[in-house]
């Protein structure tokens, strides 16, 4: 339930529980819509495989069988199954971005051990809230009283300014994860073929990108929290020695933070643009190179050539 001292982390609560559902029901609805489509182009794969290899022996061997049959196999397993989707994909870009925002939020000293970024954004908005009310109830009729309302004003509207733009970039974050997973068991099928390979590499890049968006505002917001456990003391003066500079660093900072978080999209962008289907296939190279240093893969093409040899001689006596 969202109410006024939960109202951030009610709120992400709420949109993880819908988003959830969502994916889980998108998820379930294609695979009953198109179990027989996806079948057939799998068996219509393992036949071109086989074409491949009784044919072009000399350039498709038995490690080029074997790399693409695991391939096929892991691309079955979560287009097939959710459990297997849900632990590997799912879980992987909705949850651990989340935990490492986790970390980042007890890194900072200020918090509960176990406190989420959502709970750290309810903490930073009522220390706003606190603040502001702190100046208001100072008000009178008198020039300090006017620029007590004044400094409550400021404080609240630019403080409550950087939470809501906080919240709305996770809200953004979670849906834009939720449509692109929903869409994953299609994406996922594009790796099969070299023509369609870029868009499975353009879609990991999207997630990759989205799951980075909260993990940086939450390493934003961890410095604005720890800036206002150091700021808030110089607000809390008596009366007759409260000036605006009391208030300057809460303010100004508050400020760069709003600014700052308006940039996360270009630096989400930067950091998670630049993953490409290449770079993270680099590990089968490095595999690559330690079967042939072992001798296992002279061993499988030995194997290759003997079952090839057997296939054409079986085809010479048909």
């Amino acid at each position: 339930m969202i109410t006024v001292d939960s109202f951030f982390s009610g709120t992400l609560n709420t949109v993880d529980a819908v988003i959830g559902n969502f994916v889980n029901t998108a998820y379930q609805h294609f695979i009953q819509a198109n179990a027989g489509v996806i079948t057939l182009l799998f068996t219509l794969y393992v036949m071109l495989l086989g074409y491949q290899f009784l044919f072009h022996g000399h350039h498709f061997n038995l490690s080029s069988i074997t790399r693409h049959m695991v391939v096929m196999l892991c691309v079955y397993g979560l287009v097939m199954n959710w459990n297997l989707y849900n632990m590997l994909v799912y879980k992987v870009f909705t949850t651990e971005p989340g935990n490492i925002a986790e970390i980042l939020v007890n890194a900072a000293g200020k918090s509960q051990s176990g406190e989420s970024i959502a709970q750290a954004l309810d903490a930073i908005y009522a220390a706003v809230i606190n603040a502001a009310m702190g100046f208001f109830g100072q008000m009178s009729f008198s020039a300090a009283g006017i620029a007590f309302i004044v400094y409550g004003s400021l404080v609240f509207i630019i403080g409550s300014l950087m939470c809501v733009f906080a919240l709305l970039l996770f809200i953004y974050a979670k849906m834009m994860m939720a449509v692109a997973l929903a869409l994953g068991p299609i994406f996922i099928l594009f790796i099969l073929w070299d023509a369609t390979k870029n868009l499975f590499s353009a879609w990991l890049n999207k997630l990759i990108t989205i799951a980075l968006i909260p993990i940086v505002t939450s390493a934003i917001l961890v410095l604005m929290l720890s800036v206002i456990h150091v700021t808030l003391p110089s607000m809390n003066q008596p009366l007759d020695q409260m000036q605006f500079y009391g208030i300057a660093p809460f303010l100004g900072l508050a400020l760069a933070t709003t600014m700052v978080l308006s940039q996360v999209f270009r630096i989400c962008s930067a950091l998670g643009g630049g993953i490409t289907l290449a770079s993270i296939s680099s590990g089968a190279a490095i595999t690559k190179s330690v079967l042939q240093a072992s001798g296992i893969s002279a061993a499988s093409r030995g194997a290759g050539r003997w079952l090839l040899n057997k296939a054409r001689q079986y085809r010479g006596r048909k």
